[in-house]
């Protein structure tokens, strides 16, 4: 495939695992719901930042076509458990400008070109923090539909999520 495909896939069973031994309550019958919900709220946010254009270089003669902007696709699928976004941009030289994010969900800049090297932002940096904002939110509404459910108080979340 031309272009870059980074795919997030936020499943709480192990984080919350703990939590549900407790209580008894399982989480998958609000899983599908919750995690659409979350990932459509973070969609927008996702694609605002993916979107973003530097400045143009002084001088530069290039004519920008803006095609790298509207290539940005976030595509939301929910399994069972949690959900899975897939950002994809299909145009060809996408990795030489945002870089390549290798397959265990690195940072990574690896394939981008030398004129754009700490000039533009690197595709898996942005991911990656949208990544961890998605999980806690969706943790943190799978806990707050547990307290709704199972008429269970959850004081300390942030010693329940660790």
């Amino acid at each position: 495939m031309a272009g870059i495909q980074i795919t997030m896939n936020v499943d709480p069973t192990k984080r919350l695992a703990r939590l549900r031994r407790g209580t008894g309550v399982t989480f998958t019958r609000f899983s599908r719901s919750v995690g659409r919900s979350v990932a459509e709220r973070h969609k927008p946010l996702l694609l605002r930042d993916l979107r973003f254009y530097v400045r143009k270089l002084a001088g530069q003669k290039y004519v920008r076509t803006f095609a790298m902007r509207k290539g940005w696709k976030v595509k939301i699928t929910t399994p069972v458990n949690g959900f899975v976004m897939t950002v994809t941009n299909k145009v060809p030289y996408t990795h030489w400008v945002v870089g390549q994010p290798d397959l265990r969900f690195r940072v990574g800049g690896k394939g981008q070109a030398k004129i754009h090297k700490g000039r533009w932002w690197i595709a898996g940096a942005v991911v990656k923090r949208h990544y961890k904002n998605v999980q806690n939110d969706y943790e943190t509404e799978l806990l707050d539909v547990l307290e709704d459910q199972a008429d269970v108080t959850v004081k300390r979340r942030s010693q329940l999520l660790s």
